[in-house]
């Protein structure tokens, strides 16, 4: 499956580039599925992007990764230097993790987005969902051709920890807390905000 419009010239083989990036992160957390959903209206037409499921769902939490961001050429490289990327959520709802990881995919378009950067979804998340933004993290990077890809987890957060977060002169103070709590790397959209 190829993204429709053009992509980066790095990616001459799909096949191979997908085997690449996604090695470490089966290494990591299983096979990720061969079978993508891919929605009736693809993200360049401004649907959501491909995603595949990672793993086997565990304690209700099903990992998926997009499938087709990195390649696209519009795409701002990350501000890590870790290149362009694909994104990865963990979450025990898919229709939630739809909406982020599209809104995300559509930011990154525009900006350069990287580890601990925080997003608010507001414009595509309900505003009586608990979580509100998401966080970033890096957990792959690899070399394709003369270009550095990687993957970035999104990690669903709520709106006071997004604002606690934007008060922080570390950039990493948040995924530090959701560790310490336990909550990294999940996105529970039943959970409420952890103690900071």
């Amino acid at each position: 499956m190829e993204p429709t419009g053009d992509r980066r010239p790095e990616i001459n083989d799909w096949d191979a580039f997908y085997r690449r990036l996604f090695k470490p992160l089966e290494a990591d957390l299983g096979k990720v599925s061969e079978k993508a959903m891919v929605p009736i209206i693809g993200f360049s037409g401004g649907g959501p992007p491909s995603l595949s499921a990672v793993g086997r769902a565990r304690g209700g939490f099903t990992t998926y990764v997009t499938r087709e961001l990195a390649c696209y050429p519009e795409q701002v490289d990350a501000d890590d230097g870790g290149g362009p990327y694909e994104l990865l959520i963990t979450t025990n709802e898919l229709p939630w993790a739809l909406g982020a990881l599209t809104g995300v995919g559509r930011v990154s378009f525009e900006a350069a987005l990287g580890p601990g950067h925080t997003l608010d979804l507001g414009t595509f998340a309900e505003p009586k969902d608990r979580l509100q933004g998401v966080v970033l993290d890096r957990v792959v990077t690899v070399p394709f051709g003369r270009k550095k890809f990687g993957i970035l987890r999104a990690i669903g957060i709520t709106r006071p920890e997004m604002e606690w977060a934007q008060r922080q002169p570390e950039r990493y103070a948040l995924l530090e807390k959701l560790k310490a709590a336990g909550v990294y790397p999940n996105s529970d959209v039943k959970r409420k905000s952890i103690t900071l």
